[in-house]
């Protein structure tokens, strides 16, 4: 019998919420931002940055810098 060299997940989505990574993620980088200079509330800004995101792509790696 061989041996199993190997599993293999897909975790996107499937054994990790990815939405919810996305916003902890985004709400990081949201306040990175405002303590660097950004002249925003972060609420406001987690908003714009989430629906951003929704409008380029969730996965997009250009998000942030359209935002």
């Amino acid at each position: 019998m061989p041996k199993i060299r190997a599993i293999l997940f897909d975790l996107d989505n499937t054994l990790v919420d990815f939405i919810r990574m996305k916003e902890e993620s985004c709400r990081a980088a949201v306040k990175a931002m405002v303590a660097s200079g950004l002249r925003m509330k972060e609420d406001q800004a987690f908003e714009l940055l989430m629906k951003t995101y929704f409008d380029v792509g969730i996965e997009s790696n250009t998000a942030s810098q359209s935002f």
